[in-house]
């Protein structure tokens, strides 16, 4: 046996060297996604900063900006308070430097993995780097990304290890701990408490309420309130980035992609059916993860082949997965290696193996990893479906089939009263995944957007740094905007025409939000939380200020502050019969109406109030955000963001009448 693991361990260390080292090395010299979003939070985190901003796309890649990543695509969103938890360490360290001590924590994270993995499955720790090295395409993408999986399956592996040597409270509290940096180990909580392992669940209920406790301390309370309220319940139904992309192989975006029509992102679904998804998703996430339990004897022994196994079933049930998550089934292999036929393990390897083989487009509208996962899924409980009994699962049938309804319902009325029921998108571009903050003017809409490498404007207009927030006169030229680049902002005018650009603010200053009157002679902006005039200094106003928009004639301006907006005239709420908080002030050309967007449990939606009587409505609706108005030229209408329907914070646009 101790020749066996020498030949191993002479096969594994050249293997992992030579197939590696080179992605390894590639990753120790460049900063890439999605390393630069974990430690710009630490980084925040460090100075305290507000948790509900690090879920602002743009607040959170203007942050990256200043700590030192530049033209690089970045976002916090769906991460829980604490994933940023492991880099607070090494957030006092430059980027670079920084994912150089995560990726060597890395090594160690993956080398005492293969120590404990090959304890359980009885075998050498050199083979379990062997069966690492297999699904190379998800170790690649660890180290090229500096992602978190390495961690994350160290993590998993401890507990596992724990709770199979009868340490039952120690395993749930490791568990309990991966949670909250990362919620795919939360459904264990539930197998626990099948299993009747009490231990077990204390020691996971422990750790979650010891760091969610922390959080609170740290960040406060309606911040934490803010993740549960407005980022969880769309991370959980993966609205996250494009949530119709074949390439995130998960029942979710593949009932998506079937019955939910989105003029942008996927404007031919199979059938356009929308209830049917609002059914269909919680119903299979549910069923996938139930039938394991109810196949599984109720008794207190955890073995090895149930937790491989709920394991597999937290993965097919998971919204959001990437090639670089499938490195955790590194585990489940490990543990079938003992306990089944050398066939059965031959077979779990190579379906770890296709996993973590990075997908080809042209594959991806078939979504194989869900096939082959529910494949996975289906063979590794072939030994506990006879358990299972028709009552117990008609019962658990019926429970989650009712709770899917309810779910759909509440959806589909959620739904009804979205902007896409109501109102016209503008400015459609297939595949466009942003669209926001649009300055509409005689030569038309100006607005943010992303581009390969940062924010543009209009998906053409693109800077050396990432250019935010468009203002312009009502001739539409030139076009004033924010650019972030080398760690600081500065207010520019771009002309069209000609193509010049000009700095108008110092980099030192790092100032944000151009707001410009309709004759084009005098710009505002923000710099520390002060209200600043181009040419004329600081205005006295209610701070920190954080938006601001001019009245028609230039003198005065509406701003947001301290959750509601004024007027910069003389300081009295302009929307003082408006319950919430609210911001993004725009006033009509006009000058009878004020829109703004009003903030509540998270959610924005856009009213209008008529200045002169105070009236106001509410203008949109549904469980989702929508924003940024602009006000057309001639008062008739408003030009607004809205993210229902796709991306957390990721919108497209849309014209509202008002006649």
């Amino acid at each position: 046996m101790s020749s066996r693991r020498g030949v191993l361990a002479w096969i594994a260390v050249p293997l992992s060297g030579l197939l590696v080292v080179p992605s390894f090395h590639r990753g120790w010299t460049r900063v890439e996604t999605d390393f630069p979003n974990y430690y710009t939070a630490a980084v925040l985190a460090r100075k305290h900063m507000p948790l509900d901003r690090f879920y602002d796309w743009t607040w959170f890649q203007r942050q990256m900006n200043y700590t030192g990543t530049e033209r690089q695509l970045g976002g916090y969103i769906p991460q829980t308070p604490w994933t940023m938890l492991p880099l607070l360490p090494v957030s006092g360290l430059p980027p670079q430097n920084a994912k150089q001590v995560w990726l060597l924590l890395d090594l160690i994270f993956l080398a005492l993995s293969a120590v404990l993995a090959a304890q359980m499955a009885e075998t050498s720790a050199a083979l379990i780097l062997l069966l690492a090295v297999a699904g190379y395409g998800s170790l690649e993408s660890n180290f090229l990304l500096g992602q978190y999986y390495i961690f994350l399956l160290f993590l998993m592996t401890s507990g596992v290890w724990c709770l199979l040597r009868r340490r039952a409270f120690t395993g749930g509290f490791v568990m309990g701990a991966a949670c909250m940096l990362k919620l795919y180990t939360a459904p264990f909580l539930f197998y626990f408490a099948w299993k009747r392992q009490w231990r077990a669940v204390a020691g996971m209920l422990a750790a979650c309420a010891g760091l969610g406790l922390l959080a609170v301390a740290w960040f406060g309370w309606d911040a934490n309130l803010f993740y549960l309220n407005y980022v969880f319940p769309r991370a959980s139904e993966n609205a996250i980035l494009d949530p119709f992309h074949p390439a995130t192989g998960t029942f979710t975006n593949l009932l998506r992609r079937m019955f939910v029509n989105e003029p942008e992102l996927n404007p031919h679904p199979l059938i356009e059916a929308p209830f049917a998804f609002f059914f269909l998703r919680p119903f299979l996430t549910m069923a996938v993860l139930l039938a394991p339990l109810l196949a599984m004897r109720r008794d207190r022994e955890i073995t090895k082949n149930e937790i491989a196994w709920f394991l597999v079933a937290i993965l097919l049930a998971s919204p959001n997965t990437a090639s670089y998550v499938f490195l955790v089934l590194l585990l489940p292999v490990a543990l079938w290696m003992s306990g089944t036929s050398r066939r059965w393990a031959f077979a779990a390897l190579g379906a770890y193996i296709l996993l973590c083989v990075p997908l080809r487009p042209a594959w991806s509208w078939m979504f194989p990893k869900v096939w082959l996962l529910l494949g996975l899924f289906a063979w590794a409980g072939r030994a506990h479906w006879r358990n299972l009994r028709v009552r117990p699962v008609l019962a658990a049938l019926a429970l989650v089939a009712a709770a899917s309804l309810w779910s759909a319902f509440a959806h589909q009325r959620s739904r009804e009263r979205e902007p896409a029921s109501h109102f016209q998108p503008v400015l459609l571009q297939p595949s466009s995944i942003y669209a926001s903050r649009p300055a509409v003017s005689s030569a038309g809409i100006v607005f943010e957007s992303m581009g390969a490498g940062g924010y543009v404007l209009s998906r053409t207009m693109g800077f050396d740094g990432h250019a935010f927030h468009p203002a312009v006169p009502a001739s539409g030229s030139p076009i004033f905007f924010e650019l972030v680049s080398r760690g600081h902002s500065r207010i520019m005018s771009f002309e069209p025409r000609t193509k010049v650009l000009s700095a108008l603010t110092p980099e030192a200053l790092n100032a944000t939000h151009p707001a410009v009157t309709a004759s084009g002679d005098r710009l505002a902006f923000i710099a520390g939380g002060t209200l600043r005039i181009l040419g004329q200094g600081e205005l006295a106003t209610p701070r920190p200020v954080e938006e601001a928009a001019w009245f028609p004639l230039g003198r005065h301006l509406a701003i947001s502050a301290r959750g509601a907006v004024y007027d910069s005239a003389d300081g009295k709420p302009l929307a003082p019969g408006i319950p919430g908080e609210q911001g993004e002030p725009a006033v009509s050309p006009d000058g009878m109406r004020l829109a703004l967007t009003v903030t509540r449990r998270g959610i924005r939606h856009v009213w209008v109030e008529e200045l002169s009587t105070k009236a106001a409505r509410e203008l949109t609706g549904g469980d989702c955000n929508s924003y940024a108005p602009a006000w057309e030229a001639d008062s008739g209408g408003l030009i607004f963001a809205s993210d229902c329907g796709r991306g957390l914070g990721l919108p497209r646009l849309y014209r509202a009448p008002l006649r």
